[in-house]
C-alpha cells in the first residue's frame, strides 16, 4: 500500500509541475517536494524523471488498448483510430503534456504497444507495413495533440483511413 501511494503522488506531482515548467527544467528533487517523498523513495521506484512520464505514458496505452481491443478484427480500421482520438480526447489534460515533454521514441513505444497489441505478430512485408503505421500514427497523433485536438475522432479516423489506402490496406491484410 506504502509503495503504491509513494508511486501515485511521484506521478500526480510530476503532471502538476508540467502544467507549470516543461520536463527538462524540472529536477527529481521539485518532484519529490511536490510529491512530499524524499529522493531516495524516488529512485526506489524510478530511475529518472523521465522514467516517471514513461510509466504513465504506457499505463495509457495499455488503458487505451484495453479500450480498443474490442476493433482488434473490426474490418473497418476506422473504429480503431476512432477509438484511438477519443480516449485520447477523454483524457485530454494528459495527452498534450506527453506531447509537450516526451521524446518521439515514447511517444513511438506508446503507439507500437497499442498497434502490436492489435496484430498477430507480423512477418515479411507485414512487419514493415505495421513499422510504417506506427511511425505514421505517432506523428499524426503528436500534431493533433500539439495543434489542440481540434478535429473530431471521426475525422480523423477518416483521414487516417484514406491514408492507409482507403479500405484499410495495407494494414487489413497484416492481422
Amino acid at each position: 500500500e506504502a509503495h503504491r501511494l509513494t508511486v501515485e503522488s511521484i506521478e500526480e506531482a510530476l503532471l502538476l509541475l508540467l502544467k507549470e515548467q516543461p520536463l527538462s527544467a524540472l529536477t527529481v528533487t521539485d518532484i519529490a517536494k511536490k510529491a512530499g517523498v524524499s529522493r531516495a523513495a524516488f529512485y526506489r521506484n524510478y530511475a529518472s524523471k523521465e522514467d516517471v512520464l514513461r510509466s504513465i505514458a504506457l499505463r495509457h496505452a495499455e488503458e487505451m488498448y484495453t479500450q480498443m481491443r474490442r476493433f482488434r478484427d473490426d474490418p473497418d480500421r476506422a473504429h480503431f483510430w476512432i477509438g484511438l482520438f477519443s480516449y485520447a480526447r477523454a483524457h485530454g489534460d494528459f495527452y498534450p503534456l506527453l506531447a509537450g515533454n516526451a521524446t518521439d521514441s515514447l511517444i513511438s513505444e506508446c503507439t507500437e504497444y497499442i498497434v502490436t497489441q492489435m496484430s498477430v505478430h507480423p512477418d515479411g512485408i507485414c512487419k514493415y507495413v505495421l513499422s510504417y503505421m506506427i511511425g505514421a500514427a505517432s506523428r499524426v497523433f503528436e500534431d493533433w495533440v500539439s495543434g489542440g485536438m481540434v478535429e473530431s475522432p471521426e475525422e480523423m479516423a477518416e483521414f487516417l483511413k484514406k491514408a492507409t489506402m482507403g479500405d484499410g490496406a495495407p494494414l487489413s491484410s497484416c492481422h
